[in-house]
């Protein structure tokens, strides 16, 4: 059954969502007002508060809505793409998602508030739901890769899950705050990325 979100004006939601995703980037996700965000994109409060409960729902909002805009146009391959060739293919697939993710305008600012410290009330689900389908699928191709001996067998898959997610994670944090601090000089080369995950992962 369609939500009022739902039967929003599409330009209407994407003006609320840019309101409230400069505010949570801004302000923190604690620190933001409402009032702010709702004078921002010209609502009424009464329109505002028939839409979300709570604010942690807005964040959702604007974090799903950002992570389709900044998706938008990626090719993501099949994992048994990877089977031959494994380690030229990652490196391949890095660099197209580099290159796509720094010609993405909102792919900094979803950074930033992906990154945020999460409101007290819940973690997000628009953040979990993001995580998972990315670990899912992270999953997949390192199955491939163990199949095809090109990634080690020594440890068991669901830990090196964990540790792949986790070194990406970390670096791509990173590389947020480098580049909203405006370090812009602060890079780590993929070819580092890369080595990195070599080490782990390869036999």
């Amino acid at each position: 059954m369609p939500t009022p979100l739902d039967r929003l004006d599409p330009e209407r939601r994407a003006t609320l969502v840019r309101a409230a995703a400069d505010e949570f980037a801004s302000a923190g996700l604690e620190g933001a007002s409402l009032n702010r965000i709702i004078r921002a994109c010209g609502m009424s409060k009464s329109s505002f508060y028939h839409l979300f409960d709570a604010k942690q729902d807005l964040v959702d909002l604007v974090i799903g809505d950002l992570a389709n805009r900044v998706a938008e146009g990626l090719e993501v391959p099949a994992p048994e793409s990877f089977a031959q060739g494994f380690w030229v293919e990652v490196e391949q697939f890095m660099a197209r998602l580099e290159r796509h993710l720094v010609a993405q305008p909102d792919a900094l600012l979803l950074g930033r508030l992906f990154y945020a410290e999460p409101g007290p009330s819940r973690s997000g689900e628009a953040r979990v739901g993001v995580l998972t389908e990315v670990s899912a699928w992270a999953a997949a191709v390192l199955q491939v890769g163990r199949e095809a001996g090109a990634v080690r067998m020594d440890l068991p898959a669901d830990l090196q899950l964990t540790l792949v997610v986790a070194v990406l994670r970390t670096m791509d944090e990173w590389a947020v705050h480098a580049l909203a601090d405006d370090r812009l000089t602060a890079k780590v080369e993929l070819v580092v990325v890369i080595d990195a995950l070599r080490r782990l992962l390869a036999p």
